[in-house]
């Protein structure tokens, strides 16, 4: 595929502009001017540019914190670049991300962050998600050759070969992850040979060579476009600064860097320009000088922007910070269980909104582990639900990418225990992008959570403090079978990422009316289950029952009134429902089927002891599972997690006081 002459002038001028701008941020970095480190591509220009040179006007680049190159090409100006490295309140990420960590809300440039090979499922979401709405676009990311190492790397080729999505993985071989060389990283001779193991394209190519390079990237993208599914391109090249200004690159040895400096990028093309005709020396100057022009009046003009300003370090963390609206409803469709209303909850969502899709492990055929999507495979087909490898980091991050693009993804973790190995895709990625760069992730991630069913360690847990924890994140946990529907439909409306958790003792145990299409529960909104006046019970998902019932025992003995309140939600948090019910009762026990060490209930204490200490009449007190993993035969199970009795005595002890 040959490469015109106007096609080669214009990523020349990509690359020469994007060298004399790094070199420029070197120059600021050692003066202390910039906010954050400085990672450059110096060396890797044609690669970054001439990939992105490829693409047409509705596809979707992804850089990495070398591809400088990408995002000039791709709309992201010189001014744009310098108020981010300067921190400004008015660059993408107003001075709460730093570096080429940007991508403007509404562009076909999605920033990406620190943890290496992150982007790349998310890449997978983007190109699903451009699918699904009929677009005949493309997706294409980058990874250095280090990050080829990491689990999000191998997950997302084999989701999007699975999927032949139009996808394509550009490797940045740079000879050195940071301080440790290939030989250390990988075994093959080459990486595209494992792209043959995924049964997708793999491609090698110099990353030096600027037309090689485009010629090569041109083939990949129109493979994706014609539906052959993602390419693994390589390029090898060689990162000619350290890992970061910081780093001195001590440990590459020179004859490495001196056999690489002759394959200069920049002076290579400038040499295929001038063999061609096409510019002479005098041309190419111009082209140096008008790029030294436009760094420089960028960097004077963005240094005279408003800095950043420090009350707005804590806004922008939800794109709704304020709990959504309720819609309440009379009507019913008769008694479900609580599975099945999961699932009605999903099937009127999917009916209502092309948007909404659903993926995880086995819940096409299978239906899900405990059926909660059922039938969904008939109604709506494999392309809105999609049976997913046992790739939790694949799952979560395709959710955050067709997010990004503007669809409602509901994903399904088999237990919520597993969802350990999706963790940092949630608390790193969907948490923190609308708190840096203001797009929403409007994604929903259910989990069946909590002990009970005798499923041991490792299918018993409820993580609702983990994510608590994360900023950026919803967590919610319904105990009735309307309260799952309700929170399910407001969840999936929600612009945020909600952890939906969903004890799965509930499952099959607790029934009730199916509210009308139109019921919402309200995101932050706590619920009094049962009224009284001398003790407070604050607990949530599948202990509620077990308070409920705690509360009937002592009433019927005449021995207290407790009044218990579902949380429903845990972020965002319900406060003022607690706090009036405490300085109404004077006590408070917490109640969680969670480990107590760092459970959820003792920011709940930590709320009532800040916020309403003098109405207390006794100490606060939590009743949670021991501190242990919850073992799966029946009695061990039962003796480390609360129960009626347990709980009956805990609250008699409050009402001692």
């Amino acid at each position: 595929m040959k490469v015109s002459d106007s096609d080669l002038v214009g990523v020349h001028r990509a690359m020469v502009l994007s060298r004399t701008l790094e070199e420029r941020l070197r120059a600021l970095y050692r003066q202390g001017k910039l906010s954050g480190g400085c990672y450059t591509g110096i060396g890797n220009e044609a690669v970054a540019v001439c990939t992105a040179w490829s693409l047409g006007a509705d596809d979707v680049v992804l850089p990495l914190h070398r591809d400088l190159g990408a995002h000039l090409v791709r709309g992201h100006t010189v001014k744009d670049v310098m108020l981010q490295y300067f921190g400004r309140r008015s660059s993408h990420t107003g001075g709460r991300d730093s570096g080429l960590h940007m991508g403007l809300l509404g562009s076909n440039i999605v920033g990406h962050i620190s943890h290496l090979g992150h982007m790349m499922p998310v890449a997978a979401g983007v190109a699903l998600a451009e699918r699904m709405k009929g677009r005949n676009a493309v997706a294409l990311t980058y990874i250095g050759d280090g990050g080829t190492s990491t689990g999000d790397f191998h997950e997302a080729l084999n989701f999007a070969a699975v999927q032949k999505l139009p996808v394509v993985f550009v490797v940045e071989n740079n000879q050195w992850a940071y301080g440790t060389p290939n030989d250390k990283e990988f075994a093959c001779e080459d990486l595209a040979q494992r792209a043959v193991g995924y049964g997708m394209a793999g491609v090698s190519v110099d990353g030096t060579d600027a037309e090689a390079v485009l010629a090569a990237s041109r083939k990949a993208v129109d493979a994706g476009r014609a539906g052959n599914g993602p390419t693994l391109l390589v390029t090898s090249t060689m990162r000619m600064t350290g890992h970061a200004e910081h780093d001195d690159a001590k440990y590459v040895p020179k004859e490495q860097l001196e056999a690489w400096r002759k394959k200069d990028p920049v002076t290579l093309v400038e040499k295929a320009l001038q063999d061609r005709g096409v510019l002479d020396a005098a041309a190419i100057a111009v082209v140096h000088a008008d790029a030294v022009r436009e760094v420089e009046e960028a960097v004077e003009w963005a240094s005279a922007q408003q800095p950043a300003r420090p009350e707005d370090a804590t806004l922008r963390v939800f794109a709704a910070p304020v709990p959504s609206p309720a819609r309440a409803s009379t009507a019913t469709r008769g008694e479900v269980t609580y599975v099945e209303a999961i699932r009605r909850a999903l099937q009127d969502a999917m009916k209502e909104d092309d948007r909404v899709f659903v993926l995880g492990q086995d819940i096409g055929l299978l239906g899900g582990a405990f059926r909660a999507t059922q039938g969904l495979l008939e109604e709506f087909g494999d392309r809105r639900v999609i049976d997913a490898p046992i790739s939790e980091s694949a799952i979560v991050g395709a959710s955050i990418g067709a997010a990004v693009r503007g669809l409602r993804p509901v994903a399904e973790m088999q237990f919520a225990d597993f969802v350990t190995c999706g963790f940092s895709q949630l608390v790193q990625n969907a948490g923190t992008f609308h708190y840096r760069v203001g797009t929403p992730i409007p994604m929903v991630l259910r989990m069946p959570s909590g002990g009970g069913v005798g499923g041991g360690p490792f299918h018993s847990r409820s993580p609702e403090a983990w994510f608590a924890h994360s900023p950026g994140l919803k967590v919610v946990c319904p105990s009735t079978a309307a309260d799952a529907y309700g929170l399910l439909r407001a969840s999936i409306d929600d612009p945020d990422p909600v952890m939906f958790l969903e004890p799965k003792v509930l499952y099959r145990r607790v029934k009730g009316l199916l509210p009308d299409p139109s019921f919402r529960v309200a995101l932050g909104s706590a619920n009094v289950v049962h009224v009284g006046a001398d003790v407070t019970v604050v607990t949530w998902g599948g202990m509620v029952p077990v308070a409920i019932e705690a509360a009937e025992a002592l009433r019927e003995a005449d021995a207290g009134q407790v009044e218990v309140i579902d949380l429903r939600s845990i972020v965002p948090l319900d406060r003022e429902t607690v706090l009036a019910s405490v300085r109404k009762t004077g006590r408070l026990l917490v109640l969680h089927d969670a480990h107590r060490n760092a459970g959820f209930g003792a920011e709940v204490a930590a709320l009532v002891a800040d916020e309403a200490f003098m109405d207390l009449d006794a100490p606060i007190r939590r009743l949670a599972s021991f501190d242990a993993p919850t073992p799966a035969e029946t009695s061990l199970e039962a003796f480390v997690r609360p129960d009626v009795a347990r709980t009956v005595a805990a609250l008699r002890s409050l009402l001692s006081f």
